[in-house]
């Protein structure tokens, strides 16, 4: 199947023209957003990055029947067979041994609502019984399947493929000139989720994923829209080559490791604040936690009272702060959110903290309070992280403890622990309530905001 790429103001349209080898199409062009399924590609053709692992890439595997286009291609289908009880979802293209892509719209059911990850597996379209669960899902921005809006979506596996004859990844390249024709497979994977491919040469590298197609039947396609990957290709980049590499999270954390190595032993806990106008320490608008020299993480909702930082470092070793700036995600108002100072506090030693950063691994631990004055408190509650779901407290026995301390817990409380022999916590999750009511069970979790947080403060 080819595909010319055809110019209408600022955006391009990818339309699909294909018969049983090349039969021409018809079809039109819209504006962006202006249909419920958009045909438009609103920028360029993409230009994307190759897939790691030295395994050869984007070159279709040769056998007695010639050659096989299908190695990178994989069905999303219902359950765990392909027949007429678990259908064919979506296709999608491998990228790298982890990493499979294809449109957003294709975790969600004809109705609008999202399919039940467990209830989705990804097969080889060459070998069924080569199939993998998806673990983790990542977009680029919140998706809204009404709007269909940046309507593409990374799939994490449960686990690695091992690369053969039947399976093998795309190439994904950012170096790589636009070619004025875009190869697409044929009538078996005329399905949302597929990849758009351009030829360099002897090798096939993604362009570009299908939206949807149109037409009388699966052998006669009339229509086809896609969406075109230039936009993503940092996000897809990083997200899809992050379990090779440390992230800036995790060297930051091997950094302030040693910096905390060389902190005083104290009973005192320091403790850091945002204060109202009121300016009551004992009863805090919301606590706070550094991150890095400059930032500080907290709760979204306290950006709009907050009017100081306040650093207790001890009984009259204080340090306020009147200048900062909040950044906060913009459609999560309850979430996180982040305050920079512009100067590096008295005892930093003594107050940073390192984020939790492995995404895939389930844990269960005991968190502690941590801001209570002169006292080092512990045991007050075990969390459970799994990945992708809000952190649970299992266990709240002692939160009528938390409810009256002397400094009450409250909005941008953590939780965090301590990662084998290391000197510094991490943090796992947040609270934007606080722990203090006995009654919140769940809390936020920073996991999930890493790109975000390490966007904003070492990007």
């Amino acid at each position: 199947m080819l595909a010319d790429v055809h110019e209408q103001g600022p955006s391009r349209t990818v339309i699909l023209k294909a018969a049983h080898h090349y039969k021409t199409l018809s079809g039109h062009i819209t504006h962006c957003h202006n249909q419920p399924l958009s045909v438009n590609l609103c920028a360029s053709i993409v230009l994307l990055i190759k897939s790691a692992f030295g395994t050869s890439c984007g070159s279709p595997k040769t056998s007695q029947h010639g050659p096989n286009y299908r190695s990178w291609q994989v069905s999303i289908v219902y359950g765990g067979q392909r027949d007429q009880f678990n259908p064919l979802q979506c296709s999608g293209t491998i990228l790298n041994d982890r990493f499979v892509i294809t449109a957003a719209h294709c975790l969600y059911d004809l109705n609008g609502d999202p399919v039940p990850l467990p209830m989705l597996q990804i097969q080889s379209v060459n070998n069924v019984a080569i199939s993998r669960s998806i673990a983790r899902v990542y977009h680029p921005k919140k998706f809204n399947v009404e709007r269909l809006d940046d309507d593409v979506v990374l799939l994490k596996l449960d686990r690695p493929f091992l690369f053969n004859s039947y399976v093998s990844p795309i190439c994904f390249n950012s170096t790589k000139l636009v070619s004025p024709e875009i190869y697409a497979l044929d009538t078996y994977h005329r399905k949302a989720g597929m990849a758009l491919m351009i030829r360099a040469n002897d090798t096939l590298y993604i362009g570009g994923v299908v939206l949807y197609t149109t037409g009388s039947s699966q052998d006669n396609i009339s229509f086809a829209g896609g969406i075109n990957l230039e936009p993503y290709a940092v996000w897809i980049d990083t997200t899809i080559n992050r379990h090779l590499r440390l992230s800036v999270s995790e060297q930051k954390c091997q950094e302030y490791s040693a910096v905390a190595a060389t902190k005083e032993v104290t009973m005192w806990i320091p403790t850091v604040v945002l204060l109202d106008e009121s300016f009551d320490f004992f009863k805090p608008l919301c606590f706070a936690n550094f991150i890095s020299e400059h930032f500080l993480l907290t709760a979204a909702k306290c950006k709009s009272a907050t009017r100081s930082v306040f650093i207790q470092h001890y009984v009259w070793d204080t340090e306020k702060i009147t200048e900062f700036e909040f950044y906060t995600i913009p459609s999560e108002p309850n979430g996180i959110a982040l305050v920079q100072i512009p100067d590096k506090p008295r005892k930093f030693n003594q107050l940073i903290n390192c984020l939790w950063t492995e995404e895939d691994t389930p844990v269960k631990f005991v968190s502690q309070v941590k801001h209570a004055l002169g006292y080092h408190m512990e045991d007050y509650f075990r969390a459970e992280y799994v990945p992708t779901k809000p952190i649970k407290l299992v266990d709240i026995k002692h939160c009528s403890v938390i409810e009256s301390m002397r400094i009450q817990s409250a909005p941008g409380d953590v939780v965090a622990v301590k990662k084998g022999n290391e000197t510094i916590r991490r943090i796992i999750g947040l609270s934007t309530k606080g722990f203090g009511s006995c009654y919140e069970r769940s809390v936020r979790s920073i996991v999930e905001k890493i790109d975000w947080i390490e966007s904003i403060v070492w990007g």
